[in-house]
């Protein structure tokens, strides 16, 4: 198959283009902060008001708050009964943000796990999550103090 030097140059742009883009596709489909996380706003004594959601009903669902005036988030999670957990999603060993599975906390970068009151499970990772004190209005109201 013979093709002209300028066709094949312009075949060459397009699949190239074609290459370059689709892992941006790709990761503009996946998950990302905004879609996972809900948006809060702690006060200026540092703490956040949250009304909780129907995923927050059961004990050991989560939901990810990103805080926007502050630019960090926060991992709350239902417990038994009437308490909550809110821990940093950071990891402890090297600072990638953890995920909530089912019935555990893991870090995708390096394997460590938590349990979902942010006690180290398995390593490398040798320290908890950060956690911050929680009252619950017995309604559907959890006050989170960042200090």
């Amino acid at each position: 198959m013979n093709i002209s030097r300028k066709t094949f140059f312009k075949k060459a742009t397009v699949l190239s283009g074609g290459l370059f883009l689709f892992p941006a596709a790709v990761n503009l489909t996946g998950c990302s902060a905004s879609e996972e996380s809900v948006r809060v706003s702690a006060s200026p004594e540092g703490t956040i008001k949250y009304n909780i959601t129907r995923r927050l009903k059961d004990p050991g669902e989560g939901e990810l708050l990103e805080l926007d005036n502050r630019g960090s988030k926060i991992l709350l999670i239902r417990n038994k009964g009437n308490s909550f957990t809110a821990l940093n999603p950071v990891c402890t060993h090297k600072g990638c943000e953890v995920i909530k599975r089912k019935d555990f906390i893991e870090c995708p970068c390096h394997g460590s796990e938590f349990d979902l009151g942010g006690k180290v499970l398995k390593g490398p990772a040798d320290e908890p999550l950060l956690s911050f004190r929680t009252e619950f209005d017995g309604k559907n109201t959890v006050t989170i103090f960042l200090k």
